[in-house]
């Protein structure tokens, strides 16, 4: 009896993604835990810490998106913080952002996301040059949760991380876009399903 009751309660499990696909029905959005853009800023990461500002300038003014609005001063020493924002093109592509398309898309994350032995992927891509790029989250060759980027905004990286202190890892996902006050970045934090 109890290994019928096992097997049973897995129906609904197998069951309710073969329902989605068949309807048609489409993904769950992902979750937005934050979202800043900076314009010629710079956005700096340690496991746990994640600061969006402006180091150059007089009093380092920079902010800490996941711990709320508060503005705060960018270390000194920036030694253990990796750049992400040095994934984001300085100067203007060849071509224009809008005339070119993700095709197929662009995977731009991969590994055990939630580290249960499981293989998960982020792909960017763009269906048409006047839609706006689509981040795809997928497990196992399923597709878990999408979310949508600003247009013209172009992908520059992701990382799965902590993005605040003692969280489980989050899907940090920064874009691009050069408009004639400079290069705009933005920083997206997502919960990963």
């Amino acid at each position: 009896m109890k290994s019928t009751t096992k097997y049973l309660a897995l129906i609904p499990a197998l069951l309710v993604p073969l329902f989605r696909a068949a309807a048609g029905e489409p993904p769950p959005a992902l979750v937005e835990l934050a979202s800043v853009t900076i314009v010629d800023g710079s956005v700096f990461y340690r496991p746990g810490d994640l600061i969006v500002g402006h180091p150059s300038l007089p009093g380092r003014p920079g902010l800490r998106p996941m711990a709320g609005a508060d503005p705060v001063q960018i270390p000194a020493d920036l030694s253990d913080y990796e750049d992400l924002s040095s994934a984001c093109p300085r100067v203007p592509p060849v071509s224009h952002p809008q005339q070119t398309a993700l095709g197929e898309g662009v995977v731009i994350a991969r590994g055990d996301m939630g580290a249960d032995g499981r293989i998960e992927h982020v792909t960017v891509r763009r269906s048409s040059l006047m839609d706006p790029p689509r981040v795809l989250v997928f497990r196992d060759e399923e597709l878990l949760a999408d979310a949508y980027l600003p247009m013209p905004a172009q992908p520059c990286t992701a990382l799965v991380a902590e993005a605040s202190p003692g969280a489980s890892p989050d899907l940090i996902l920064l874009w691009s876009s050069r408009g004639y006050q400079g290069l705009t970045i933005g920083v997206l934090v997502f919960r990963l399903p």
